[in-house]
C-alpha cells in the first residue's frame, strides 16, 4: 500500500490518508485523528498543526500490509526530528543517499535537499509508535533570529536554509526526558484547547531536547558528568513524582534527597543528564506548566492558581509566568475567553 501525498502539513497528511483510505477523521483545534479500519489494521494516526511552523505527526498503530508514505519531490522538505519508541520503520531520504531504519529509542533529525525524493515505509503486522516533529523553516526562522547566538554554527545554519538547498541527517539514541515526553504525547487525559497547548509544550520541550543533544554531541567542551546506575536513576524518578504531587509546597533539595536516598549531588547532576534541565528550572517549568492549565479550566482565580502551584506572591508568579509564556496571566485569560467565544 502507497500513500502519496502533496504536503508536510501534519493535519492535511491525516486527512489524505483518510481520503486515500475512505476513513473519516476527526478535527478539534490544532489536532487532527484517524482511526484505522480493520480492513487496513488498528489504531489511530494523529497530526497537529502549532504556531511558528511547528507541527507534530504521530503514528500509533499496525498496518495489516506494508504501508509506504511517500512525499512529493516538488515539496520544499521541513526540517524533520523523528522519534521510534514502538517498531521499526525505514526511512529514505536524499542525504547521501540515505535508507536507514529507525529501532525503539532511536532517533534522527533530518532535512531534505530540494528535489529530493522522501519515505517513510512501516512492516505489515507490527506495532508502531512514530512520532515526527514537523519544522518549516521559513515560519520558525524568527525563533531562530531571536536565539542565534545561543545556538551552534552547524544547527543555525540547518534551520535557516529555508531553500533546503542542502541536505541534513544526525542519528542517535534519544534521551530519557524525550522518552518520558513522548509517552506524555500518548497518554493524558487533557481534552480540547487544554490538549492542544499541553502537547504543544510537550513537542517544544522534545525539540529542545534533540538541539541540546545534537548541540552537545559537536561540542568541544564535555559537560561535568556523573555515573548512575539503575537504582539511581529509580530513585531521581522518583524525585521527580515527590516534585509533581507537591507544587505547592514543594521540598527543599536537600529533604528531597533524604526521601529518596542518594546524595544532593548526584541527586542534581543526575536530574539535569536525565531532564536536560536543573532541578530548579525544571520545577518552575511544571509549576507555571500546570497553572496555564488551570487557567484553561478557567475554575479558579488567578489568586488561588498562584497558590496552588506554590507562589505566595501573585506578582512573582505573575512575572514568572510572562517570562515563561511571553503574557501575563490575565491578558492570558482573556485569550483564551476570545477563543472559545470564537469557537462558539
Amino acid at each position: 500500500m502507497e500513500l502519496n501525498l502533496i504536503t508536510y502539513n501534519p493535519n492535511l497528511i491525516v486527512k489524505t490518508i483518510g481520503k486515500a483510505l475512505n476513513i473519516a477523521t476527526n478535527s478539534k483545534y490544532v489536532e487532527e485523528e484517524l482511526f484505522l479500519s480493520k480492513k487496513y489494521g488498528e489504531g489511530r494516526i494523529l497530526g497537529f498543526k502549532f504556531s511558528d511552523g511547528v507541527g507534530l505527526l504521530l503514528f500509533d498503530c499496525m498496518f495489516k500490509r506494508r504501508c509506504t508514505v511517500v512525499f512529493d519531490k516538488s515539496l520544499l522538505s521541513p526540517l524533520l526530528f523523528n522519534f521510534v519508541s514502538t517498531g521499526s520503520i525505514t526511512h529514505i531520504s536524499n542525504y547521501e543517499n540515505n535508507h536507514y531504519m529507525l529501532n525503539p529509542l532511536q532517533s534522527t533529525i533530518s532535512g531534505n535537499q530540494m528535489d529530493s525524493s522522501e519515505a517513510f515505509i512501516f512492516q505489515p503486522k507490527e506495532k508502531i509508535v512514530f512520532s515526527c516533529i514537523m519544522i518549516n523553516r521559513e515560519d520558525f526562522k524568527h525563533k531562530i533570529d531571536v536565539e542565534s547566538n545561543k545556538m551552534p554554527e552547524k544547527m543555525k545554519s540547518v534551520f535557516l536554509d529555508t531553500l533546503t538547498e542542502k541536505s541534513f541527517f544526525y542519528q542517535t539514541n534519544y534521551s530519557m526526558a524525550s522518552s518520558i515526553h513522548l509517552l506524555s504525547v500518548l497518554n493524558n487525559s487533557h481534552v480540547d484547547l487544554a490538549r492542544s497547548v499541553y502537547l504543544e509544550g510537550i513537542t517544544l520541550e522534545l525539540l529542545s531536547n534533540q538541539i541540546k543533544l545534537f548541540n552537545n554531541s559537536v561540542s568541544t567542551t564535555s559537560a561535568k558528568s556523573t555515573v548512575l546506575n539503575n537504582e539511581d536513576i529509580e530513585k531521581i524518578l522518583k524525585a521527580k513524582e515527590i516534585l509533581l504531587k507537591n507544587l505547592n509546597e514543594s521540598p527543599t533539595i536537600a529533604s528531597l534527597s533524604k526521601k529518596v536516598g542518594v546524595n544532593q549531588t548526584k541527586l542534581k547532576i543526575g536530574f539535569k543528564n536525565i531532564f536536560d534541565t536543573p532541578i530548579k528550572t525544571w520545577l518552575r517549568y511544571k509549576k507555571l506548566e500546570k497553572a496555564q492549565l488551570l487557567l484553561l479550566k478557567d475554575q479558579l482565580s488567578i489568586k488561588e492558581i498562584s497558590e496552588t502551584v506554590g507562589y505566595q506572591n501573585q506578582s512573582h508568579f505573575a512575572r514568572q509566568f510572562k517570562t515563561r509564556y511571553g503574557v501575563l496571566p490575565k491578558d492570558y485569560l482573556k485569550q483564551i475567553k476570545k477563543v472559545r467565544t470564537f469557537d462558539l
